[in-house]
């Protein structure tokens, strides 16, 4: 799964309202029922980072969290304290996903769009805000130019919109976008680039499909 999955879905760690992260960590742990060297090696990461996070003595980074979402942990028990850490609708949300063979098939796709819109009004309807980009900071010009063009996209960009040809109608909404003093040419190829290799189609199609969610 790429780096943005799911952070497309959410506030970033700043904006996070919940209790303390470490209390997380071992309810999800319990509800899975093992014990930390299992669920350490289930989320890539040594037993002892795994156990400071516990502790409290550590920060967990983002791909950590990106980890526990792709296991199945709901982003919106993760993130705001709503429901259970395991939620069938997340479920079935990740299973539609990850089928890449056939997501373009309608009933796949309604899972994940019956998932998003109940997680955008939930969110919505705690704190009232927009829906920010949430990339590892590393990749914040990424962020900011996928922003400011998707405030470009128009009703007609939208007509025929397909999971396969998603990525062709972002790039091309790109390429005619008017650069700003700040923007070159340079950028413009590398974040084409970084559509082709760091993005989906599927994640491409939710975040055209949405784009008023996330500007």
């Amino acid at each position: 799964m790429s780096y943005c999955i799911f952070a497309f879905y959410i506030y970033f760690l700043y904006n996070m309202k919940m209790k303390d992260f470490n209390e997380k960590i071992i309810e999800i742990r319990k509800a899975l029922k093992i014990g930390q060297k299992e669920f350490a090696e289930k989320l890539g990461v040594p037993q002892g980072t795994l156990s400071n996070y516990e502790l409290k003595k550590r920060t967990p980074n983002i791909d950590f969290f990106l980890n526990l979402l792709n296991i199945g942990v709901s982003p919106l028990y993760l993130f705001y304290d709503i429901g259970q850490p395991f939620d069938p609708k997340f479920d079935k949300f990740l299973a539609s996903y990850h089928n890449e063979k056939e997501n373009e098939d309608e009933n796949l796709l309604k899972h994940i769009e019956d998932f998003l819109i109940y997680y955008l009004k939930q969110v919505k309807k705690i704190d009232g805000n927009s829906f920010k980009l949430a990339i590892p900071t590393s990749k914040n010009i990424v962020a900011e130019f996928i922003s400011t063009s998707l405030k470009e996209v128009t009703d007609d960009d939208l007509k025929g919109l397909k999971v396969s040809n998603s990525k062709n109608i972002f790039k091309n909404i790109i390429r005619r976008r008017k650069l700003t003093a700040t923007d070159t040419e340079i950028k413009r190829s590398s974040i084409l680039n970084e559509i082709d290799t760091g993005f989906s189609d599927l994640e491409v199609y939710v975040l055209l499909k949405y784009h008023d969610k996330f500007i």
